[in-house]
């Protein structure tokens, strides 16, 4: 799998830091790094591509899927 966010509607994407976690019942867990702007209010895009072994494979971008907060 891989995973990447834009903070300028998809014009730039940075990739994610992902880290396998666990494995059971065919699902597969991820912790994700994302480094970012330190701008509260900026909205984040996502772009994912996964693959399984059989060939399958899936990409998706979430455009504006969250925005950011200050943890304040």
């Amino acid at each position: 799998m891989k995973l990447w966010t834009s903070t300028d509607g998809g014009k730039h994407w940075k990739p994610v830091l992902l880290i396998p976690g666990g494995d059971a019942d065919g699902e597969r867990t991820y912790h994700a790094t994302a480094f970012h702007p330190n701008e509260s209010g900026a909205t984040v895009s996502l772009k994912a591509e996964a693959w399984d072994k059989a060939g399958n494979r899936i990409e998706q971008t979430v455009p504006n899927a969250f925005t950011l907060t200050d943890r304040g």
